[in-house]
């Protein structure tokens, strides 16, 4: 019984493993434009401790070539206006429904 449950759990972790590399290589497309290689991972994550992501951050971008540098200036320009976008189709929304119930309001007072 211990073993079945030792290899539903293996499964489990395997799927998982499985849907996370999947998750990180579509990630890493849309980012830098190519596919994920192991030797694209931080070495430093590999060590025990604490992972310090804006280091690793910088020593990527410091190591990018003119190339890199302009792909992932693109792709954060793209999300950043789709995040604006979103902001502001938000705070239309917002104003719309106060307006609504304002109007609303008044024709209930009257």
């Amino acid at each position: 019984k211990k073993l079945s449950s030792a290899m539903e759990e293996m499964k489990l972790l395997q799927s998982k493993l499985s849907t996370m590399e999947r998750y990180a290589g579509i990630l890493h497309g849309a980012i830098f434009g190519r596919p994920l290689d192991e030797q694209d991972i931080p070495f430093s994550l590999q060590l025990p401790g604490s992972f310090d992501i804006a280091k690793e951050w910088e020593n990527m971008l410091e190591s990018a070539d003119r190339g890199k540098l302009t792909r992932l200036e693109m792709f954060y320009q793209n999300m950043l206006a789709g995040v604006k976008d979103k902001l502001l189709k938000r705070k239309v929304q917002e104003i719309v429904q106060e307006c609504l119930q304002l109007s609303s309001a008044t024709r209930h007072n009257k």
